[in-house]
């Protein structure tokens, strides 16, 4: 009886590898765009108790995405770019840039970034790329208090991404890492979850070894979406723009949404730190995030100088971005930095003054 059971158990287990072994082939000759990233970016990281993660200071090394190789170095400060002191050269004003992947430059080389074109853009300004993957707008508020100041910014740049809203409302992300998060307490932030507390070695140990399946990492990628999903406003309005009518979220939606709320809330404490510092601010909404004139007009009455890539962008143009659709290829990333510059010219109006020439960024630059 026990060496039956024995048998039986080790040919359920065969089944069950052999199983899984067929389904991952299929979902690699199939489904070449389940193929896991966070295991490859995730080598630039390291626990932090302030963030959840950081970069590795100091760490050089290569991001695959579909076979694409990206090289990147992270500098001593612990951010992708080249080395800055924290003390600005007499004469140099400067742009610092928060945000996640996109900020990151996920699956582009520096140069193609659109912080490095900004750069070129300008005599004797420096832009400062501060993005972290995978941060969402609270990780950011935290890291301008810690750090982002310390470069006395002229102009705080701040970009937030689709899923920035469900992440903060969220204390883990990818599974194994636990993040800082805020909740809104009588129109005050209130912090969660800070210090951030590790993960078990073991959870880690698991997830990671996962990461490397595309099944496995679609299926996670599925969950994922639902559970963001869950918690944005399930309700849309029809917007008409031309001849196409397409849903988006109103301000009634907005309103009632805590995702949103908490967001909005995340943003205004920043900007108030970054005035504070003397420091200009701007927030670029990136496209997929679906919003209606209404809620744009809404959140600039919040006090806003915000720039909404839906009219910009479509999500879908293969041209400007990588094959995910979520990430900015080279020349997403030029038509991003263009699209930042003309509002920058703007506030160079009103609010502020850039003393340097502006150049026109031409395709390619």
């Amino acid at each position: 009886m026990k060496q039956r059971l024995i048998t039986n158990l080790l040919v359920l287990g065969g089944a069950i590898v052999a199983s899984f072994c067929l389904v991952e082939g299929l979902a690699r000759i199939l489904m070449p765009e389940w193929g896991p990233r966070t295991a490859h970016i995730s080598s630039f990281w390291q626990f932090d108790s302030a963030y959840g993660w950081s970069h590795v200071k100091g760490f050089h090394g290569v991001f695959v995405m579909d076979g694409r190789k990206t090289d990147v170095f992270i500098n001593s400060k612990g951010f992708r770019g080249p080395e800055v002191q924290y003390e600005p050269q007499a004469g140099t004003q400067r742009i610092v840039v928060l945000g996640d992947s996109l900020v990151w430059g996920f699956g582009v080389e520096y140069e193609d970034t659109f912080q490095a074109k900004l750069q070129r853009a300008f005599d004797n300004v420096e832009v400062i790329g501060l993005g972290v993957s995978g941060y969402s707008t609270d990780q950011e508020l935290i890291l301008y208090r810690n750090e982002a100041r310390k470069y006395r910014a002229d102009l705080v740049i701040q970009v937030v991404a689709a899923n920035d809203l469900a992440s903060n409302l969220s204390t883990e992300e990818y599974l194994i890492y636990s993040k800082p998060a805020f909740v809104v307490s009588d129109g005050k932030l209130v912090s969660v979850n800070q210090p951030v507390v590790r993960t078990s070695w073991l959870k880690r140990m698991i997830v990671q070894a996962a990461w490397r399946s595309y099944f496995l990492t679609g299926v996670q990628r599925l969950i994922y979406q639902i559970s963001v999903e869950k918690k944005l406003p399930n309700e849309a309005v029809g917007e008409t723009q031309g001849q196409v009518t397409q849903k988006r979220f109103g301000l009634a939606q907005v309103s009632r949404s805590v995702a949103w709320q908490t967001t909005l809330r995340l943003l205004q404490e920043t900007k108030a730190e970054a005035e504070k510092d003397g420091a200009a601010y701007m927030v670029v909404f990136a496209e997929g995030l679906n919003i209606s004139e209404e809620v744009e007009q809404y959140i600039k009455k919040l006090g806003f100088d915000a720039v909404f890539l839906d009219h910009y962008l479509d999500p879908q143009d293969t041209t400007a971005h990588l094959s995910d659709l979520l990430h900015w290829s080279p020349q997403g990333q030029t038509l991003v930095a263009k699209t930042i510059l003309e509002h920058i010219r703007g506030m160079n109006v009103s609010k502020f003054k850039f003393s340097t020439r502006i150049h026109p960024l031409v395709p390619g630059s």
